[in-house]
């Protein structure tokens, strides 16, 4: 480069691109600053060689350019990093516009970032090594990785990426196709090249040529599938289509990222529907099938973990999921139409109230009785089946609340406990949660109940009436039992944490029992490990399995990874301490106490599983939904902060997988009885899901008092279990069979097994094949079963709060145009634009539509979100007369099509 130096680097020279010649080079002209037109230079970039050459015959190698910057207030001009000799150089090189010093810079950054990687992708589908591919080159390359391609499919995808109408493809062709495209492999191009061409045939203007249509005829629709909008579910409105989006499953940080979908997404009151343009059947008896559920992922907004902004690479941005699902996405839009969508989605997923979420919207009509809904879990019905209420000894204590805000409205105490001994009790434990009973034994009276831990502190306070109490428990309620004076019961005291977490806890007024001051009791710890260790476990969990993104491709996983997570093992240390608590109640015929800190979690835990595994009635469908509204909801969870429901904080210490980790355990116990219980996975997935979606109001909260009377949730929201009820044979296990014995499972580690079709259902090459006999459902969140019955004919505007949502256009199809973003004063008005605008203007004003309220309408954000839709244009209207999703001038990005 010594000898063109002084020209091509001083601060007046000036560059002008000019058309591409030759089979892989590009050419660029250039002048002498303030000479145009007096003598013209000439500069090649050759993209298989990857140099640049000179119109005097040097070179410079592409990739001694490290790094390229615009330089300020100069349009055109380029601050270049070249590495020459082992010393670093600065130059200034100016092109004529702005534009054309982009380009220079995309062509330099894709032959340094992925230049040999298309060369050799190139070279490997070019099978007769004469610097072309035809369609009989890239269907015989795609057999060979089990690939199946039609001759029109092929066809159509050499068409697209033919600028010259040759019938084939050179390397300058291929490389400015792919030259922004995540390019791996083979195999990823391939992948890549189907979708680019199911997009090009959504187009109304594709780039195939009409006769390469007409060919593919039929088989596109098959290929494509139809247009149909996705289904809703009964007060879910669609807010906004953005087409022609490009989005994958893997993480961020994945070392061989999942080849990407090309489709659209429909942005609704509730979630983000994903409709791929490529569907499933199109990879049918393929190696890498694709299931026919990712022909349309859901993904409710609540389930939304945090938003991470790419820079740098082909996605626009990551939405990390709470299920463990991640959403990488691109859009063909500019920065500032990213910015926007971040905006919208994180008003939905983080509302600064939880009465906006879906589950106060959500209308569906279901036909079943009340006690199957919301009235499901009687304490009078499910204590009288245990055979509680029959007996005096028994008492139902109900103060509305008022001794334990985070207890049920009404629980079980022994008759024999005074007024005062209760209170006395209750002050003696943390929140002022005591003993209460949750299960008793109808054969042998023995008895199940939970807690929290004592306030003893660092010098042992003792408490009469909890002794009492535990005394009253031990006896099963009956002070005055003969048997008990002669021979009497042992009770257990089993405590969910390590010895040293309530040695600590001691220090702070609350700590452990003393066993001394009780009568016949031993203290057991159960050593599982607190919210944080589990938090961090799942975490684990997550980079063992995901971190490599295409699995089946990149690094496997090796169950050392999975072991270092120790998932697995709290899982176990559960389901040991369930079997233990059944032992003690059922063999031994003795009491039990069970808590952890606050009674809330691993307490939880533990007394369902125990549970489970005693009471028939539990493993049927209505009873473990009994016991989840029972131990989980009733007696306090807390879902609110252990979800992160409308929290945007995705570090936030109250996080934690517990209600899931205890959905692993019975997926394990399920595993060792396939035939005891009545149901299948397939309503722990559900319920999982449901957990994260907000789609219920029965996981809202964190308590019962805040579920029932602050948010109401009975009056104002769905119950999961009349929609478990009512879809129950969806759920049903065909090889159940009765059993009214306990179950006792085996707790060797050998035993348990990764919950596969729960963690890798995001997987498509984990999913069973058809050879197998059976494919895994999924259910992404909610299940529509049945048509949701359409939503009634809607005003021309319908408000709610300070939220205004125009209806008009978008009454027959409950789909309305997209989403602008405006900022005024403090408040964002997203503007509904017919043509697909992105309007940025600011305003000095902001005016509120009025309208009638109406029950399927729900704001965006409820103080300062505003939609609203700005006057058609003929420009934005297809030939069938429907309204286009976007304005391509606006909306499209030419860095997404080949140049």
């Amino acid at each position: 480069m010594s000898n063109h130096d002084s020209d091509n680097d001083s601060d007046d020279a000036g560059f002008t691109a000019t058309d591409m010649v030759g089979n892989s080079k590009i050419e660029f002209q250039y002048y002498k600053k303030g000479a145009i037109g007096k003598k013209k230079l000439h500069l090649f970039v050759e993209l298989e060689s990857q140099t640049i050459i000179f119109s005097d015959g040097n070179q410079l190698p592409a990739r001694s350019i490290v790094n390229t910057s615009k330089i300020a207030n100069t349009p055109g001009g380029l601050l270049l990093s070249i590495r020459l000799d082992a010393k670093l150089h600065e130059k200034k090189w100016f092109f004529k516009s702005g534009d054309e010093a982009s380009l220079f810079q995309l062509y330099i950054a894709t032959i340094n970032n992925a230049g040999s990687t298309l060369f050799a992708v190139f070279q490997a589908i070019d099978s007769k090594n004469n610097h072309q591919i035809t369609w009989k080159d890239l269907r015989r390359c795609a057999l060979r990785y089990a690939i199946h391609l039609s001759q029109a499919e092929a066809e159509a995808m050499v068409v697209i990426a033919d600028e010259n109408n040759n019938k084939y493809i050179d390397y300058r062709e291929f490389f400015q196709f792919f030259m922004l495209s995540n390019i791996t492999g083979v195999e990823s191009c391939i992948l890549e090249w189907r979708n680019k061409l199911a997009d090009d045939l959504k187009r109304s203007e594709p780039r195939a040529s009409r006769a390469t249509l007409d060919i593919i005829g039929t088989e596109s629709r098959n290929f494509l599938g139809n247009d149909s909008p996705p289904q809703l579910v009964p007060g879910e409105i669609v807010l906004n289509v953005i087409q022609h989006v490009r989005y994958s499953l893997s993480p961020p940080q994945a070392r061989n990222p999942r080849p990407p979908f090309v489709g659209n997404i429909y942005f609704t009151t509730y979630r983000l529907i994903f409709s791929s343009y490529l569907k499933a059947k199109a990879t049918a008896f393929s190696r890498h099938e694709v299931p026919p559920s990712f022909d349309e992922l859901s993904l409710p907004l609540c389930t939304i973990l945090r938003i991470e902004v790419l820079k740098g690479e082909m996605y626009s941005l990551a939405l990390v999921c709470k299920d463990l699902r991640v959403f990488r996405i691109c859009f063909e839009a500019a920065d500032s139409f990213t910015s926007t969508f971040v905006s919208v989605i994180a008003a939905q997923a983080f509302p600064p109230s939880i009465q906006q979420c879906f589950a106060f919207n959500y209308k569906e009509a279901f036909h079943v009785d009340a006690h199957q809904g919301w009235g499901l879990y009687s304490l009078r019905r499910e204590f009288t089946r245990q055979g509680v209420l029959q007996s005096d000894l028994w008492r139902i204590w109900n103060d509305n609340y008022a001794l334990a805000d985070t207890y049920p409205r009404e629980f079980i105490l022994p008759s024999m406990l005074s007024m005062s001994d209760i209170t006395e009790a209750a002050k003696f434990r943390s929140k002022a949660r005591l003993p209460a009973l949750t299960w008793r034994n109808p054969r042998t009276g023995a008895v199940l109940c939970r807690s929290s831990q004592p306030m003893v502190g660092v010098l042992g306070h003792k408490c009469l009436a909890d002794k009492y109490l535990l005394n009253l428990y031990r006896v099963r309620g009956d002070m005055n039992d003969r048997s008990e004076i002669e021979s009497p019961s042992d009770f257990y005291i089993y405590d969910c944490r390590k010895p040293i977490a309530a040695t600590a806890n001691s220090a702070l007024g609350k700590g452990v029992e003393d066993e001394r001051n009780y009568e016949h009791t031993k203290v057991i710890f159960l050593d599982i490990d607190n919210i944080h260790t589990m938090r961090a476990s799942m975490r684990l969990l997550d980079e063992a399995l995901f971190a490599s993104g295409y699995i089946t491709d990149a690094e496997s996983i090796t169950d050392a990874k999975i072991e270092d997570s120790e998932w697995l093992s709290h899982v176990r240390k559960i389901l040991c301490a369930g079997v233990s608590v059944a032992e003690r109640v059922e063999l031994e015929r003795a009491g039990v106490l069970v808590h952890c800190s606050d009674g809330w979690d691993r307490t939880a835990q533990v007394c369902a599983t125990a549970e489970l595994l005693l009471d028939p009635y539990y493993r049927t469908i209505e009873g473990f939904c009994v016991l989840i509204e029972k131990d989980w909801c009733a007696f306090g969870h807390k879902f609110q902060d252990r979800i992160g429901h409308c929290e945007s904080n995705a570090e936030s210490q109250e996080r934690s997988p517990v209600f899931l980790q205890w959905l692993d355990v019975v997926h394990q116990i399920m595993l060792q009885f396939p035939n005891q219980l009545e149901f299948t996975v397939r309503l722990l997935i559900f319920l999982a899901d449901a957990v994260y979606s907000c789609q219920f109001g029965t996981f809202l909260g964190n308590s019962d008092k805040e579920r029932k009377v602050d948010l109401q949730c009975e009056t104002r929201t769905k119950s999961v279990w009349s929609y478990v009820l009512c879809h129950a044979k969806e759920f049903m296990n065909p090889s159940y069979e009765m059993c009214d014995q306990a179950l006792w499972p085996s707790c060797s580690f050998r035993r348990l097994k990764l919950w596969e079709r729960y963690f890798f259902r995001w997987e498509p090459d984990m999913h069973p094949r058809v050879a197998s006999g059976f494919k895994w459902t999924d259910d992404w969140g909610t299940l529509l079963l049945s048509p949701a019955p359409q939503p009634p004919s809607l005003t021309p505007l319908q408000k709610v709060g300070k939220c205004a949502v125009d209806h008009d256009a978008a009454a027959d199809s409950n789909i309305s145009r997209p989403l602008s973003c405006q900022r005024t004063g403090s408040h964002v008005e997203l503007r509904e634009n017919v043509s697909g605008d992105v309007l940025c203007s600011d305003m000095s004003s902001q005016s509120h539509s009025t309208s009638t309220n109406n029950s399927n309408s729900q704001c965006l954000n409820m103080d300062d979100i505003v939609l609203s839709r700005s006057p058609p244009s003929a420009a934005s209207m297809q030939r069938d007369g429907k309204p286009s999703a976007a304005d391509p001038s606006i909306l499209r990005s030419s860095r997404f099509h080949a140049l």
